[in-house]
């Protein structure tokens, strides 16, 4: 009955509720994201006052990833088959009280129980449901509207990143992590609530405003059809790759700033300049999708990513960084919203969030890789060079899956 009246409404009304969706989409990429990203910020004080090696202090990072990853998909999954904003409710409390339980820490497994844990199943929400409900809502302007969306990630990285810092140097990390947690609360949980579903199918406005240029409402995949697909697993095993590199980087690029000479707040202010350029490869890329074609702007950013990679190995002082997060920002954020973009072309829309949820478990396995892995090698060699040496790799090994993937055909 609600459906009904709401229908009735946007058949008279000039006003799209789907940008609706895009704004709340945003802000909730926005606040888990940002919880994600500050991994590094929050877990250096714990590392001096615990005495952690970096490779320990990264596998509860790892963790969270594992956790997320599963938990990714079974949001995914519930965002197609109920109300999301149920969802996302769940999801921003739970995030908002793994935060604040972090203040409580004295201990290595509170870490991994409370970040690994409790925070990986709250953000299991931050990707697929919000990219999926929103592909739902269009078709013309879908690159668009998920470059919008995904671009939540990156402002989250350039606002809180400097706002972590500052509240950690002026009241202490437990006081710190207090504070994000209940501003988790107030944008998530409100945000939920403006949440609505809607399968361009099954949405007037949606279907006659956003279906002028095509879309093949028939060519819909189930998830168990999708996952046998030759293409699945090439756009698995590439994201995969290039996840490795990015959370390789965005976990310990904190650290390496301050090893290499740049004081708490430049290191911070590095990772939000990686932020604050993703925003705009996601909003220049998700628009130029739409006219250049998803894969073309795919590969664009794999080569960028990879260029760049090369020189981070071979940088030794603060000002070479101020080259690096730019293009590294701007490539990576470049690719996010052109992954349930590139999906929702190879599969159609109906099972979007499930088969997204799946997707990005390959992504979740490179970023449990990458940054133990770089952390296990500072350990052990003193140096960040062979770990960057990895992601270099990993990157050509990615861009050569995607050159391969295609949309894939029944039969």
């Amino acid at each position: 009955m609600k459906e009904t009246i709401f229908l009735e409404k946007s058949k008279g009304s000039r006003f799209y509720y789907g940008w609706v969706v895009v704004i709340a989409s945003f802000l909730m990429t926005f606040m888990f994201y940002s919880i994600q990203y500050n991994f590094g910020v929050f877990s250096r004080p714990l590392l001096d006052e615990f005495g952690w090696t970096r490779a320990l202090t990264s596998g509860a990072f790892s963790l969270y990833m594992i956790v997320h990853g599963l938990s990714a998909i079974l949001m995914g999954a519930l965002s197609d088959r109920y109300e999301p904003r149920i969802t996302f409710g769940v999801s921003g409390f739970l995030g908002g009280l793994g935060m604040v339980l972090c203040s409580q820490i004295v201990d290595l497994w509170q870490f991994y129980a409370f970040f690994g844990l409790l925070i990986g199943v709250g953000t299991g929400a931050a990707f697929s449901p919000p990219m999926s409900t929103t592909a739902k809502w269009f078709v013309k302007k879908r690159g668009l509207a998920l470059g919008i969306v995904a671009s939540g990630i990156g402002f989250g990285t350039l606002i809180m990143s400097p706002v972590a810092n500052y509240l950690i140097s002026a009241y202490g990390w437990q006081m710190a992590y207090i504070i994000v947690g209940f501003i988790a609360w107030i944008v998530l949980i409100p945000t939920a609530l403006m949440i609505k579903a809607g399968p361009v199918e099954n949405n007037a406005l949606s279907y006659s405003k956003n279906r002028e240029e095509g879309g093949n409402v028939s060519d819909e995949w189930d998830t168990s059809e999708a996952v046998k697909t030759r293409s699945f697993w090439l756009f698995f095993f590439s994201n995969l790759l290039w996840v490795l590199c990015l959370q390789m980087v965005m976990v310990h690029i904190y650290y390496y700033a301050i090893d290499i000479g740049a004081p708490s707040m430049i290191a911070a202010g590095v990772l939000a300049l990686i932020g604050g350029f993703s925003v705009l490869g996601r909003l220049v890329i998700g628009g130029a999708s739409d006219r250049v074609g998803t894969k073309r702007a795919w590969l664009l950013c794999l080569v960028c990513q990879m260029v760049i990679m090369f020189w981070l190995t071979m940088s030794g002082s603060v000002w070479t960084l101020y080259l690096f997060a730019p293009v590294f920002g701007f490539s990576y954020g470049g690719i996010v919203p052109l992954v349930p973009a590139i999906t929702g072309e190879f599969f159609g829309t109906k099972n979007l969030g499930a088969i997204i949820g799946f997707m990005v478990f390959g992504p979740t396995i490179g970023g449990v890789l990458g940054p133990f892995i770089a952390g296990y090698i500072f350990d052990v060699t003193g140096s960040y060079y062979f770990a960057f040496l990895l992601g270099v790799a990993a990157t050509i090994m990615a861009t050569v899956l995607a050159i391969q993937t295609k949309k894939p055909e029944r039969g």
